[in-house]
């Protein structure tokens, strides 16, 4: 399944994504992300994907009954896949 972290770093690399939520994520104590809410950790990821050369993001999840798969190589001049 597509977790929430790689949607925001296709959407914010690739198009134009918003994201709101103000409740802080439970996490385990060696997580460095979890006293972060939802908008910290998506700006976050905005940031350190702005400073990254590139990245590669493949998952699957279930929309409407019907299984999604992604696979896509993104750098700074643009997205494959």
């Amino acid at each position: 399944m597509m977790s929430a972290a790689a949607v925001i770093a296709a959407g914010a690399t690739c198009g134009t994504f918003a994201l709101s939520a103000t409740a802080a994520p439970l996490a385990p104590a060696g997580n460095p992300l979890a006293r972060l809410t939802a908008d910290q950790i998506a700006k976050k990821a905005v940031t350190d994907l702005k400073a990254a050369a590139s990245f590669h993001y493949h998952g699957s999840g279930k929309t409407s009954g019907q299984t999604v798969s992604i696979s896509m190589s993104v750098t700074h001049k643009g997205c494959t896949g």
